[in-house]
């Protein structure tokens, strides 16, 4: 019954600090900048898009006031 057992192999080889480091590098730090680029990249393009639209200060200013304004009656 005993040799039914699988053999458990206590002497595995573990991984170097440079295979360690190179899969830190992989899996974590290259896609955590990917996706900083494409954020930055997609902001961006927003930024250069809505450069042109008036923020809410300056085409509030073309309103009348009395559209801007809330009634109260």
């Amino acid at each position: 019954m005993i040799a039914d057992r699988p053999t458990v192999h206590t002497h595995e080889a573990r991984p170097t600090v440079r295979e360690v480091l190179h899969s830190v590098l992989l899996r974590a730090v290259l896609p955590a900048l990917v996706m900083f680029g494409l954020l930055l990249g997609v902001g961006k393009a927003l930024m250069t898009v809505f450069h042109e639209v008036p923020s809410e200060s300056a085409s509030g200013r073309r309103w009348p006031q009395s559209v801007t304004a809330c009634s109260t009656a």
